[in-house]
């Protein structure tokens, strides 16, 4: 098992032009980021729970849905520099961590 984890994981980062699959499962990883953030993370006992349930709601949303319905081809590729364990932490991280540590590849 470790061995086809860390062989998906080396896929996930050495792929130069990712595939549906692989788009799909990193912006559902920094989605799904979000989603923990809101559930466990610093900010959340900041915000008003109805503000967390709607952001978590909209979090899950654009979980599930494809990427491609509302990112173009080019915000996609972007994501190829990094695994989805790592979008997973670029979306827990609070707004300002994630524009020093995420939005530049």
């Amino acid at each position: 098992m470790k061995l086809l984890l860390e062989n998906w994981r080396e896929y996930l980062n050495e792929e130069e032009d990712l595939s549906q699959t692989a788009k799909y499962l990193k912006h559902t990883a920094l989605n799904l980021g979000m989603v923990a953030r809101n559930l466990v993370g610093d900010e959340a006992s900041d915000k008003d729970l109805k503000v967390r349930l709607k952001e978590i709601f909209n979090d899950l949303y654009y979980a599930a849905i494809p990427p491609w319905t509302h990112h173009t081809e080019e915000d996609l590729q972007s994501m190829s520099g990094r695994s989805a364990w790592e979008w997973f932490l670029c979306g827990y991280m609070s707004d300002d961590q994630y524009k020093e540590k995420c939005s530049k590849l």
